[in-house]
Formats: structure tokens, C-alpha cells, sequence
């Protein structure tokens, strides 16, 4: 008896010993935000302030706050960085997502910003004056580079408008003035890009590239186009990104006044849908057809009202922004209160 009791006590004190050592680490599991959040975002708060949240269910739970002016632009990789660019200062700050200061670049030499853009690994900066149009920092092994920029891009009033990522390769959107191209550029281990190609813009009568957006099939651009008949409008550009080829546009032709020329406050290309913030009539939510790419677009000959039917609205006014959340199928809609702060919305694709 004594015995049995000998060999069993210390087995009962292991099981319990591993009991209370995996429960504990159950706990500091649960209570440790994982590394990484998959589906983080950020959200524009007021003028001076953006967030970086996370959706728990249909609600928005805030991480942390930053804190921006007008010579602000900002990039977030959706799990550790936040990147936020001084454009008076030509300055880089990074921050952990827990809103931790991490550290602060210069930039190596002077460029006006456009676009930035990050995948956690590298920023890429656009820039449309200066000594540079683009520059790449590479966050492992904090170096900055200068990727290859093609001659024509380097005139005076060329810039890269946008950035992404589609499979290997990143793409950067060329703006304002024709031609336009579509700059390819293979990811190269963490090192500098390499430039490997350019596609021309179909639709060339784009005055200014505003927002691009890709999908695993589609490639869309929000741009202003003006025509010496009707004056400036905003439109969206989709693009098939089996050959860049087809393509159509969307311009939503209920205008308010004559002088709401920007009705196209944001959009959102998601699978086959394109979600619009309408001024004046709401979400807009259009089903993607391959018919749309039947025929070319020309600014001057192709009937708007056509795709107009096809969008459905739902009513919400003072739209500001839309925001996909990443690796989820819900989106934010952002509007503006009376004191000037935003207020968000979440809904379902």
C-alpha cells in the first residue's frame, strides 16, 4: 500500500503541475493580442487624428490613436507597423501598433510626397517633385533605396499616385498628364524592387489618378477626367488584370447641382463588387458583368447612364470614406457629424 502510494503521489502532482501550467497559458494567450491582428485597420478620427482598430464581431474596438496635420501620410501593414511621413520635415516615423515610438528616419533625399504604401517589410513612397519619384525602406534592415525610375517619369509633373501588390510583383500607378502607364516592378526578397515592365493606361484621358484598388481579377482607379463640354468629373476606371486590356468606366451621372462635380466621394473594389460613397445618394453597390468589358470606353462616345441602373444605393449621408477590413466581409463607412468629427458604420458585402 505504502508503495502504491509512493508511485502515485508523484504522478498526481505532475498531472496537477500540468494542469495549472497550460491553464496559466491559456490565460496569457487569451489576454496577449496575437502578432498579428488579421483584420486591423486604420480609420480617419478627425483632421487631426487617425486610428488603428479592429472588428470584433460587427463592432469596432480602437487599438490606438495618432496624431497627423496636413503634411501627413500615413501606412499601416495590418499586423506590426504603423508609418507615418512628414512631408514638411521629409521625415519617417515608425511606430509598433501598440502606438510605442520605435524610431524616426530622414529621408535620404528630397521628394514631395503622393503615395505611401507598406507590407511590413518594406515602405514604398511615391513622389511627384524633388530629387526622387520613389523610394523604398526596407524595415529588417532599416536601408533606404532608390529604386529605377524610367526617364519619362522623372518630368516635371509626373508622379506615382498609388501603390500594389499583386502576386509578386508591385505595381505603381503613374499620374497626371499622357501617357500613363502602370509601372511593374518584381518584390525582390526584401531587397531593392527591380523594375520590370510598363503597361499604358487604356483609358488615357485621365487628368488625375485619385485612389487605385486591385482584386485577385480586377484593377480599378478612381480618377478626374475633364471635357471642355461638360467640365471636370470623377469617374472609376476597372481593369481586367489578365491582360489590362478590357476595361470600363463608371461615371454616376445624378448630379445634385451643376456644381457638384465630385460625386464619387470613395470606392472599394472587393471580388466582383465595386462599393461607391455617393454625395448625395448614399452606398452604392455594383455587381461586376463581364459585358461591361464587351466594348473599349471612349469619354465621348460611351452612354454613363447605362451602368446607372445597375448600382444599387443605400441611404446614408455626409459620406467622408470607405474602409475595406482586411480578410474579413465587412467594410466601414465613415461620415461626418456637425463638430466635425467621423463616425463609422459597419456593413456587410
Amino acid at each position: 500500500m505504502s508503495i502504491y502510494r509512493q508511485s502515485f503521489f508523484p504522478l498526481l502532482l505532475l498531472i496537477f503541475i500540468l494542469i495549472i501550467h497550460f491553464s496559466c497559458r491559456k490565460a496569457n494567450i487569451l489576454n496577449q493580442p496575437p502578432d498579428c491582428m488579421a483584420n486591423s485597420f486604420v480609420l480617419k478620427e478627425s483632421e487631426t487624428a487617425v486610428s488603428v482598430n479592429r472588428l470584433l464581431g460587427d463592432q469596432i474596438v480602437q487599438i490606438n490613436e495618432f496624431e497627423i496635420n496636413e503634411n501627413s501620410f500615413y501606412a499601416y501593414d495590418g499586423c506590426h507597423y504603423f508609418i507615418l511621413l512628414d512631408n514638411e520635415k521629409q521625415t519617417m516615423k515608425v511606430y509598433q501598433r501598440s502606438g510605442r515610438f520605435y524610431y524616426e528616419e530622414s529621408f535620404p533625399v528630397e521628394i514631395q510626397l503622393k503615395s505611401v504604401y507598406t507590407d511590413g517589410a518594406n515602405v514604398f513612397i511615391g513622389g511627384y517633385d524633388g530629387d526622387a519619384k520613389f523610394l523604398q525602406y526596407n524595415l529588417i534592415s532599416r536601408e533606404w533605396h532608390l529604386p529605377y525610375v524610367p526617364e519619362f517619369l522623372m518630368q516635371s509633373g509626373k508622379s506615382i499616385d498609388d501603390f500594389e501588390i499583386y502576386e509578386n510583383q508591385l505595381i505603381a500607378v503613374d499620374n497626371i498628364y499622357i501617357p500613363q502607364y502602370f509601372l511593374y516592378y518584381n518584390l525582390n526578397d526584401n531587397k531593392v524592387v527591380e523594375y520590370s515592365h510598363k503597361i499604358l493606361h487604356r483609358a488615357h484621358i485621365l487628368n488625375k489618378i485619385l485612389k487605385s484598388e486591385i482584386s485577385q481579377e480586377y484593377l480599378a482607379v478612381k480618377a478626374i477626367v475633364t471635357s471642355g463640354y461638360t467640365g471636370p468629373h470623377v469617374l472609376i476606371v476597372l481593369y481586367s488584370l489578365d491582360d489590362m486590356e478590357g476595361n470600363f468606366m463608371i461615371l454616376p451621372s445624378r448630379r445634385i447641382n451643376d456644381y457638384d462635380t465630385d460625386l464619387l466621394v470613395d470606392f472599394l473594389l472587393y471580388e466582383n463588387q465595386i462599393i461607391i460613397a455617393h454625395k448625395g445618394y448614399g452606398i452604392g453597390r455594383l455587381e461586376i458583368d463581364e459585358m461591361f468589358f464587351d466594348e473599349s470606353p471612349d469619354m465621348f462616345e460611351m452612354d454613363y447612364e447605362f451602368y446607372e441602373p445597375y448600382i444599387e444605393y443605400i441611404d446614408l449621408k455626409d459620406l467622408r470614406a470607405l474602409t475595406h477590413v482586411p480578410n474579413d466581409h465587412y467594410f466601414i463607412a465613415t461620415t461626418i457629424r456637425v463638430d466635425g468629427n467621423h463616425e463609422h458604420h459597419v456593413f456587410s458585402y
